[in-house]
């Protein structure tokens, strides 16, 4: 499966924008953005595609959730699909018209892959990249643990299988503890049963109780009235004690508005009744209080202003007029107009610009007239000057050419380069057993004549030889556990018998048949009784014994021939394994013969397959340095070639310029040129630059002439413009002159003192006539307020008025009123209070009215109220005090009934004896579902390891050394460690307690640092590296090269599915990158590679790696749909 083009229609920041993914050999697509540009936002597009947009995805910060949708094509086995994606509960696919489709649509593309399988082998950024490199760190010497994480995706599976345990501990282990679950739901269910023991009911005891509890009961009941009848009466005296000072505060406010009242009507209302008048002449006074001294003021400033007006005219040589009002009208007449001053300002104005206008025309007439004769004269000295265009042409080819100088500098340096290059290479092939010619052009023919697999065979190749290999390894390894199963088993065998002396049967036969051949000797005659008698008995004797013994210890004899088997089977197992050992050693030996003859034929260096994969990666490096050297070469050619023909052009131009030609353009500066192209042209360069100084002068001299001869007469009409101009002006300024009354032969000087004199004397009658009439208002307002304050003691009947007292009879009005209004917001205020009063004496009666108020307080004595309430208080903290205490013995009576009865204390006993056992049936469950995914997660990595470390492990280490250029030669495991590891593991086993902590503790103590194999990085010149021993960055190209053998066995048998990489050589260098690149789209060729990232280098990176093959998409941010390559 593949995508052909995926839409963002809404989603993210992305609306309407497309990408497109063309069919190639190498399906390898290359995605580019700036920071923001939505790389990571793509990224999540391509799994949402597949599995389903989340209900709470974060792509919906621009549009509603409800709105997001995404298209895509795929293409594959099942065909070609068109269809679309939105958020629903139910999966959301659609078809390209917008139609629903069934959840399982994709099912013949994805098949079983889910979306966690999926994101583990077909997807990988830097973050899991560094996350995978370090839980293969912290795996550290579990080599099984690092293959399956590496391969499958899954990190920190050591904590997985950590923390299975530490979860079955805290449920359940052999040691009680009171953390523990189970012994927890244990102390559970022993509380419950004794409680249930305890809920049991006595009768004698029962009817005793109920009694007490009656009793209490009813004196509770009693003591509660007897606090009620108490409580009743506080509240009583409380009441009466509240609205005696009320009715006596009414009795008071009532009597002093009935005094106000009468004071009222005898003073303040005829005042009140003119409330207006009186504010509006307390107004008009504090208005019209300075009008006097205003009056005052305004006679002396006209005093002052009649005296300077009087200046001004006798200034002017006018008459002096008088200042009244009759006066200053004449005045104005004889006075010029505001209009005909400004006229002759502006005529001054006007005057000073002719006449400056005037002069500069005349003065530029003359300066251009004089420098016109310059310029002709400066021409005419001008010299001539040429250069040929032969010279011309050959400088234009040089510059044309360029730094061709130091282009062919370049090419010899590059040159040098690229050969030290090739040698370096062809040094980096020498090995032991292989010795290229020395001759770098013998060693290149020497590689050329080589004739090399292709990668899948030579992989093929390798392959098959680690499988013999580790198959090797393994049968070793076998083969060192049943000798150390052997030498255990004699080791028994030898200390059974020195522990104990048991007897075989065969040991009772062989001493048997020494007794019977001796006695058989005698009685053949062949042995005499005499010599022979004493050692017959001993054998008598000994066989004797050994038949007691037997008979007494049968059990150890059974034992001892138990021993005897066990070691025979082990013997018999350790045989077999050597003969498979040597029979895989044979197989192997014909494997590598097989391989030297394929290499000899191929005239390739005999060298082990590993290796021979990483020394023809270092040959081709070599074969494209020399072709690199030999395009280098055919360059600095060309280039000499061309600098030559440029720099002989040159010099013959300049030789026929020499040769012919006037004197300056023959001999620029009387020197040689010199012999280099940049010599020669900056000489050619002089000679023209010399030549074209002079013509540009000439010309410019010529263009600034006419220029000068075209402006003449436009000058000279200038010049006559501006003498009409003063004639009309001299016209205008005399009229204007005779119009004012001023000579008309006065300078302007005379004139602007004379307009400044006339505008003052105009500006000091017109304050003047202000002033008059100033006075005149102020003298009209206090007259109309004398005639209202006296039509308004009028109607006061104020008989003591007097007008030259109106100040004073208004002040003493708006006090009297002031008061008035005083007394009448007291009533007022007293009134209000009282309602409030009222009212509140009426809420305190509790539905009483104010004559049975009035009544009951008439009744009583008000003085006693208060030591009655005092005695009924303290009867009140008395009975409370009783009901409290038999409250509390009541409860206690209820209580001791209940307990007593029982109730339902055995139904909670039971509930929780229930519940308890459920736990521990749950927890039992629990504990016995994580034990078995415990061993069963084990069981998996040991099955992965015995199914695919051989092959994992050969190609993972051939990509790690092509990832890290040779570096390093490949991968291999320390089985030294693994075997002392394992024999001391069985020595912790045995000694481990039995039960499933102590299973847990001997993986985690005995068997995970000792069963684990050791995995190291090999470097090129033979040394090991353990992991921990590798940089971050080496560790990442480690992990992806796991990764990446992974994908390719999967892919041996299972559909491709598109494989998205983000930025995942971000701690890589250029070459390591390029070389990364090299093998994604290796990959490329069998499944599709989208590879996102937002460094900008990286597409030259991969251009330099993938000529030709590569396919580039440019994010552009966040409108426009991309642009596409």
């Amino acid at each position: 499966m593949r995508f052909d083009a995926i839409e963002l229609v809404r989603y993210g920041h992305f609306s309407g924008h497309g990408l497109r993914f063309p069919r190639r050999d190498c399906d390898f697509h290359l995605i580019v953005g700036r920071n923001e540009a939505g790389k990571s936002t793509l990224r999540q597009a391509f799994h949402d595609l597949l599995f389903g947009i989340p209900m709470d995805t974060a792509m919906s910060f621009l549009y509603p959730g409800t709105e997001l949708e995404l298209g895509a094509v795929l293409s594959g086995g099942p065909g070609e699909l068109a269809f679309g994606r939105r958020r629903r509960r139910n999966g959301g696919l659609i078809d390209a018209a917008g139609e629903p489709l069934a959840a399982d649509a994709l099912h013949a593309w994805l098949g079983e892959v889910n979306a966690a399988f999926y994101e583990r082998m077909f997807g990988l950024d830097h973050r899991r990249l560094e996350r995978g490199s370090r839980a293969m760190l912290q795996a550290g010497d579990n080599v099984d643990s690092v293959l399956f994480q590496a391969a499958s995706g899954v990190s920190a599976l050591n904590g997985v299988l950590d923390a299975l345990g530490r979860e079955a501990t805290a449920l359940w282990a052999p040691r009680r503890s009171r953390d523990r679950a189970w012994y927890a739901a244990a102390d559970r269910l022993a509380e419950a049963d004794a409680a249930l023991k305890a809920a049991t009911v006595r009768p004698a005891a029962w009817v005793d109780a109920q009694r007490e509890s009656r009793l209490q009961d009813e004196a509770f009941a009693r003591a509660q009235a007897e606090h009620a009848g108490l409580v009743a009466q506080v509240q009583a005296v409380e009441r009466l004690r509240r609205i005696a000072p009320l009715l006596a505060q009414i009795r008071r406010y009532e009597a002093l508005l009935d005094d106000a009242g009468g004071a009222d009507a005898a003073g303040g209302a005829p005042l009140r009744a003119h409330e207006a008048d009186i504010l509006a002449l307390k107004d008009a006074r504090l208005r019209l209080a300075d009008h006097g001294a205003g009056i005052e003021r305004g006679a002396s400033r006209m005093e002052l202003l009649r005296s300077q007006l009087g200046q001004v005219l006798r200034q002017l040589g006018r008459p002096v007029l008088d200042a009244d009002h009759g006066g200053l009208e004449s005045l104005a007449g004889q006075l010029p107009s505001l209009p005909l001053r400004q006229e002759i300002a502006q005529l001054l104005r006007e005057g000073r610009d002719v006449l400056a206008q005037g002069e500069a025309a005349e003065r530029a007439l003359d300066e251009r007239r004089a420098e016109l004769a310059r310029l002709r004269a400066e021409i005419d000295a001008q010299p001539a000057a040429a250069v040929g265009q032969p010279l011309r042409r050959a400088l234009e080819a040089a510059a044309a050419a360029g730094s061709i100088e130091t282009q062919l500098d370049g090419a010899h340096r590059n040159g040098e380069r690229e050969r030290a290059a090739l040698e370096r290479r062809l040094d980096e092939l020498a090995q032991p057993g292989v010795a290229p010619p020395a001759d770098p052009g013998e060693a290149v023919a020497w590689l050329a004549r080589m004739e090399p697999w292709q990668t899948p065979a030579l992989n093929e190749r390798v392959q098959r030889r680690q499988q013999f290999q580790a198959e090797i390894d393994t049968l070793d390894k076998r083969v060192r556990e049943a000798g150390i199963e052997q030498q255990a088993a004699e080791l028994a065998l030898e200390q059974f018998r020195r522990s104990r002396q048991a007897v075989s049967r065969d040991d009772i036969f062989a001493a048997r048949g020494d007794r019977d051949r001796l006695w058989q000797a005698i009685a053949q005659g062949s042995a005499s009784l005499e010599t022979e008698a004493a050692r017959f008995g001993v054998l008598l004797r000994h066989a004797d014994t050994l038949a007691d013994l037997h008979l007494q210890a049968v059990g150890d004899a059974a034992r001892l021939q138990s021993l005897q088997h066990e070691l025979e089977r082990r013997t018999a197992a350790l045989e077999g394994l050597r003969g498979s050992r040597s029979a895989a050693a044979q197989a192997l030996a014909v494997c590598d013969a097989e391989w030297a003859q394929a290499c000899r034929r191929r005239h390739l260096p005999i060298l082990p397959p590993p290796d021979l994969q990483g020394w023809l990666a270092g040959r081709d490096a070599a074969l494209m340095a020399h072709e690199r050297l030999q395009a280098a070469r055919s360059e600095t050619a060309a280039l000499e070639r061309r600098h030559e023909a440029v720099l002989g052009g040159l010099m013959a131009a300049l030789a026929a310029e020499r040769r012919g030609g006037d004197g300056m353009a023959a001999d620029p500066g009387g020197e040689e040129p010199a012999p280099t192209l940049a010599g020669a042209q900056e000489c050619a360069r002089a000679l023209l630059e010399r030549a074209g100084r002079a013509e540009a002068r000439r010309q410019a001299l010529a263009e600034q002439s006419a220029r000068i001869e075209s402006l003449l007469p436009g000058l000279e009409k200038d010049a006559e413009r501006l003498a009409g101009h003063r004639s009309q002006w001299r016209r205008r300024w005399r009229d204007a002159l005779l119009r004012a009354g001023l000579p008309q032969d006065s300078e302007a000087a005379f004139v602007e003192a004379a307009v400044a004199l006339l505008a003052d004397a105009d500006e000091l009658a017109g304050q003047l006539r202000e002033c008059h009439a100033q006075r005149a208002r102020m003298e009209s307002e206090l007259e109309g307020f004398g005639r209202a304050a006296q039509a308004l003691a009028l109607r006061l009947r104020d008989a003591d008025f007097d007008p030259a007292a109106v100040h004073e009879h208004v002040r003493r009005w708006v006090l009297r009123l002031e008061q008035a209004q005083a007394a009448e917001r007291s009533r007022e205020e007293a009134r209000q209070r009282l309602a409030e009063l009222s009212e509140r004496l009426l809420q305190e009666g509790e539905g009483r009215s104010r004559p049975q108020i009035e009544a009951e307080l008439e009744s009583i004595d008000v003085a006693a109220l208060a030591g009655r309430a005092e005695a009924l208080r303290t009867a009140l903290q008395h009975a409370a005090s009783v009901s409290s205490r038999l409250a509390v013995e009541r409860e206690q009576a209820r209580k001791a009934l209940e307990a007593i009865s029982g109730g339902d204390t055995a139904a909670h006993a039971a509930a929780r004896r229930q519940e308890a056992l459920a736990d521990m049936a749950d927890i039992a469950e629990r504990y016995v579902r994580l034990y078995t995914e415990q061993r069963l997660l084990e069981r998996v990595t040991e099955r992965y390891r015995e199914r695919r470390q051989g092959p994992l492990l050969a190609r993972a280490g051939q990509l790690f050394s092509e990832l890290t250029l040779g570096a390093h030669a490949g991968l291999e495991i320390d089985h030294a460690a693994v075997s002392e590891a394992r024999t001391a593991g069985r020595g912790q086993a045995r000694r481990a307690a039995s039960g499933a902590e102590s299973a847990a503790e001997g993986r985690r103590g005995g068997v995970s640092p000792g069963e684990a194999a050791v995995l190291h990085a090999r470097r090129a010149d033979g040394g090991v590296v353990p992991l921990d021993g590798l940089s971050d960055g080496t560790r990442d190209q480690l992990y992806l090269a796991l990764r990446i053998a992974a994908l390719e066995l999967y892919l041996d048998h299972a559909a491709p599915l598109p494989f998205i990489a983000d930025d995942l050589f971000v701690n890589y260098d250029d070459q390591r990158a390029v070389a990364g690149l090299r093998k994604l789209a290796a990959v490329a060729r069998r499944t599709q590679i989208i590879f996102l990232t937002h460094h900008a280098h990286m597409v030259e990176l991969a251009r330099e790696a993938l000529a030709g093959q590569l396919h580039v998409i440019e994010l552009p941010g966040q409108a426009g749909p991309p642009p596409v390559r």
